[in-house]
């Protein structure tokens, strides 16, 4: 049975909810919150864009309750350690008088040290993904935020970093080309 509803003072919409996709490209983003997930050895860290014409795309209802759609995992195991190294140089560059490094460091011992990395700001460059790991193609294709590459702030701004290649994950597929019309004669009825 269809509800009863009161359309009175409701805005009609396309369908769309006004939603603008936020396009690939580099952003300066500011980090929202940090979980240490220490089973897996990496930090969930949440953030937002902090500049230019997206400043503050997430920070709606739907960007809060789900920070996974704007998240990346930093892994601490040994193998990513260099990748861990770059991050927090990255972060500390881009925060005058912030040493990543050792607030990490001191969060080994003191856990809710990791609040001091909510409001620090890094770059991104992100790709979007046109087909998951397995190649199979994606109905919606996304962000791929988990494999953006992280970059100072101040390489954002300054477009003074390369991009990383593109591999058959973030190169869409040619859409097969339309058939052209040739007028309403060719029409069959």
């Amino acid at each position: 049975m269809v509800k009863k509803l009161d359309l009175s003072n409701v805005k009609a919409s396309g369908g769309d909810g006004g939603f603008t996709p936020l396009p690939e490209g580099a952003y300066v983003v500011e980090i929202v919150a940090v979980v240490d997930n220490e089973e897996r050895e990496y930090l969930e860290v949440t953030f937002d864009v902090a500049e230019g014409e997206y400043a503050g795309y997430y920070s709606d209802e739907w960007g809060v309750a789900h920070p996974y759609a704007h998240q990346i995992k930093v892994s601490y195991k040994e193998k990513a350690l260099g990748m861990l190294k770059g991050w927090l140089e990255a972060l500390t560059a881009s925060n005058p008088g912030f040493d990543a490094e050792a607030v990490f460091s001191a969060a080994a011992d003191t856990p809710a040290l990791l609040g001091m990395f909510h409001g620090r700001r890094f770059g991104l460059a992100v790709l979007m993904e046109y087909a998951d790991w397995q190649g199979k193609p994606l109905n919606n294709p996304r962000l791929d935020w988990s494999n953006a590459k992280r970059l100072t702030a101040q390489a954002v701004r300054e477009g003074t970093f390369t991009w990383q290649k593109r591999d058959r994950r973030h190169t869409p597929k040619e859409q097969p080309a339309q058939a052209q019309s040739v007028g309403d004669a060719d029409i069959p009825f």
